[in-house]
């Protein structure tokens, strides 16, 4: 469970790819996982497409990490739980994220973490989680 990160970033720079983007302008573009909009809250200023373009992993990484791995306790889920959430979070939003896991899981949804969620997810075959996320085990 812990440690995570690093794997479930790396997997999804393996799925989403890590080149330049070709069309910067598109609405919702990102790079890395990360979108303009996304950046520009980041680094406290407007963002051009050119700034995104620009973006390296370590900043993308920890944009990630700080914002939508923590936010969905992504330390805490079991493997394959956390990257199906995890992705989730980054193209939904975090609550998004909980509230489909929340669902997932059979507890009322809030949108928030707490910890009869956890202690919910410890008590259940992530493979039934995955299924009920809608998420192929062998994809996360």
């Amino acid at each position: 469970m812990r440690d995570n990160f690093d794997r479930c970033l790396n997997l999804l720079w393996i799925r989403l790819g890590d080149a330049p983007l070709e069309k910067p302008q598109a609405i919702g573009a990102k790079r890395l996982g990360v979108s303009r909009k996304t950046l520009a809250s980041w680094r406290g200023t407007t963002q051009s497409k050119i700034d995104l373009n620009a973006l390296q992993k370590g900043e993308a990484a920890a944009i990630l990490h700080v914002w939508f791995w923590r936010a969905v306790h992504g330390d805490e889920l079991p493997a394959g739980v956390d990257f199906a959430v995890f992705v989730k979070s980054i193209e939904d939003g975090p609550k998004a994220a909980i509230t489909a896991l929340q669902f997932a899981i059979g507890v009322h949804p809030t949108g928030e973490m707490i910890a009869r969620d956890l202690r919910k997810i410890e008590a259940l075959p992530p493979n039934s989680i995955l299924s009920k996320l809608g998420v192929d085990d062998r994809a996360a």
